[in-house]
């Protein structure tokens, strides 16, 4: 339940957009890049450069955690 009210991830937030029938799109899909890149990078509407850098950390509690750096956003 935690998850599908206060989704933390912006992947997250836009199934659940999508899956009330709104319409998620994003512009410029991207590229798949290197392993330490986040690996919803090509999927993401708030993806940035820090994003192709580095794997964001896991963090939250023990019922709901995120890895992202645009979480609180």
């Amino acid at each position: 339940n935690e998850v599908f009210y206060h989704p933390f991830h912006p992947y997250t937030q836009m199934l659940i957009a999508a899956s009330r029938g709104e319409l998620c799109t994003i512009k410029d899909k991207g590229k798949f890049i290197a392993d330490e890149a986040c690996v919803y990078y090509p999927r993401c509407e708030l993806r940035d450069t820090l994003c192709t850098r580095k794997m964001p950390q896991l963090i939250g509690t023990k019922e709901h955690r995120v890895a992202c750096f645009k979480e609180d956003k």
